[in-house]
């Protein structure tokens, strides 16, 4: 879970930040970022400096989003739903993979 919070953290950041005042915008990015970073750092034993093999089977954004809502998990849901909404604004294919492990992993507790 925190790892999933390390990216729908921040982005809930971005979806505020326009509506805070001008002072509070870099603030509030720079605390996200900092913040994710730390969780990262909590959790990873080695930064990743490239892509991972095999993202080219990772189901569309489209088709993680769906997934994640049949598991009904609601960390599957945010960060699925990050993945669909950065897609369109930044498109990496790590977002969609992030959600479908995200999918995987928590579909085991669901049945």
């Amino acid at each position: 879970m925190p790892l999933i919070h390390s990216i729908t953290g921040p982005a809930a950041v971005r979806l505020v930040v326009e509506h805070l005042p001008a002072a509070q915008r870099r603030p509030s990015y720079l605390v996200a970022r900092d913040v994710s970073a730390s969780m990262l750092d909590w959790f990873s034993t080695t930064p990743v400096t490239t892509l991972p093999v095999g993202l080219s089977g990772v189901p569309d954004v489209g088709e993680v989003f769906a997934t994640a809502v049949a598991i009904g998990d609601e960390h599957a849901i945010k960060l699925a739903e990050v993945a669909v909404r950065h897609q369109a604004l930044a498109p990496d294919p790590r977002l969609a993979a992030a959600a479908h492990a995200a999918n995987q992993g928590l579909a085991r507790f669901r049945r």
